[in-house]
C-alpha cells in the first residue's frame, strides 16, 4: 500500500521518552494502517497497542507484527483489579439501586448522583469534586429554589461502596474497576503505547 505524504511523515517521526505524537484523521483514512506502518519500522522497540474494544483488539492482534502487544484498556485492569470483583461485576448501574444503597426518597437525586459518579470515572481526576456533578443538576435546584445537597459527597460514598469487594449491596462497573487501575499509576513494560480509535486521539511513548 503506498502512503500519503502526511503519512510517510508520521511514520518517519522518531519519538523519545515522555514526547506524545496526536495523529487526528477522519474515519477511514487510514489511522490504523499508519499505527501499522510505524510498528513495523521499528522492530526493535516493544509496543502496546491499546483497542476500544474487544473485536478491534482481535483484528489488531491478527495483522500487527510480533513487536506489538495488543490489548484493550479493560484488560489491562482485568488482572490487577478487575478480577476482584468477578462476584459484583455489572454492566451497568441503575438509579433504583442507588435510592436504595443510599436511603435517598427522589429518583432525580439519585441519578445526579450516579452521573455524577460516572463523570468521575471517566475523568483523570483522583478524587470527586463539584465540578463532576452534571450541569443539569444545577439547573434543577436553581429552577426548584432550593439548596442542592453534596452530590459530590455522595458520589464518593457510591463510589467507596462500589470499590468495597465486601460490599454486595451495589456492584462494580467496568469501568470503576479501569479507575482503579489508572489511579494506581501503572507502570507499562512497553517502549511505546499506541492508543488507536480513542476520543484522545493520541500516540504515546
Amino acid at each position: 500500500m503506498q502512503l500519503t505524504q502526511e503519512q510517510m511523515e508520521i511514520v518517519n517521526c522518531e519519538l523519545y521518552a515522555y514526547d506524545i505524537l496526536e495523529v487526528i484523521a477522519f474515519a477511514g483514512t487510514g489511522k490504523t494502517t499508519t499505527l501499522y506502518e510505524y510498528t513495523k519500522a521499528r522492530p526493535h522497540l516493544r509496543f502496546l497497542y491499546v483497542a476500544f474494544n474487544k473485536s478491534v483488539q482481535v483484528e489488531a492482534a491478527s495483522k500487527f507484527p510480533d513487536n506489538v502487544t495488543c490489548k484493550t484498556a479493560h484488560s489491562l485492569a482485568w488482572q490487577q483489579y478487575g478480577s476482584q470483583y468477578k462476584h459484583k461485576l455489572i454492566p451497568s448501574l441503575k438509579a433504583n439501586t442507588v435510592m436504595d444503597v443510599l436511603n435517598l426518597k427522589s429518583y432525580e437525586d439519585a441519578k445526579f448522583i450516579l452521573d455524577t459518579l460516572v463523570k468521575y470515572l471517566v475523568s483523570t481526576d483522583e478524587k470527586i469534586y463539584k465540578k463532576h456533578i452534571i450541569q443539569l443538576a444545577w439547573q434543577h435546584y436553581e429552577h426548584k429554589k432550593e439548596p442542592m445537597p453534596d452530590f459530590a459527597y455522595m458520589a464518593e460514598q457510591l463510589w467507596m461502596m462500589m470499590a468495597d469487594t465486601r460490599n454486595s449491596d451495589i456492584g462494580m462497573l467496568h469501568d470503576g474497576y479501569l479507575k482503579l487501575y489508572q489511579l494506581s499509576n501503572p507502570i507499562l513494560d512497553f517502549d511505546c503505547v499506541l492508543l488507536d480509535e480513542a476520543q484522545v486521539r493520541r500516540l504515546y511513548a
